[in-house]
Order: C-alpha cells, then structure tokens, then sequence
C-alpha cells in the first residue's frame, strides 16, 4: 500500500472534524503530534546505534563477532 496522498490526508481529516468536533479535534491533533515525535525518537536511537558500532573497529587480534579471529593474529 503506497502513502496517503495529501487528498487522502484531507478528507481524513474532514472525517474526523466531523466526528471529533472542533473542541476534541484540537486535543486529539495534540495527541497524535506527540505520539508521532515519540515514535520518530525511538526509531531513530537504535538506528544510531548501529551507526555507532559500525564507526568502531573490532579489537585485533580477538573474535571480531564472527566467530573468526581477526587476520592480525595468527594461528599455528
């Protein structure tokens, strides 16, 4: 299913003007914002970690994670 166009956003938002009314439409976009910003900064935190472990390098000469020791070390 492709976004919501900006009619499709319209008319869901004449919807629900008309169902909320104009005192609960304004307590209800309040709401929505705020759960939109949460969900936007905990989405955004373990992408940043990621990006944070991908900068770091594994420490030579042990397991790098993969189960094989880094090539700086070697094995008899």
């Amino acid at each position: 299913m492709p976004g919501l166009s900006p009619i499709h956003m319209m008319v869901i938002a004449v919807v629900a003007f008309l169902v909320l009314g104009p005192e609960k439409m304004v307590g209800a976009m309040r709401t929505v914002g705020r759960a939109w910003g949460q969900f936007q900064s905990i989405s955004q935190k373990p992408l940043e970690h990621l990006l944070d472990l991908a900068d770091q390098e594994p420490p030579t000469g042990q397991d790098n994670g993969t189960g094989v020791a880094s090539p700086d070390k070697e094995h008899p």
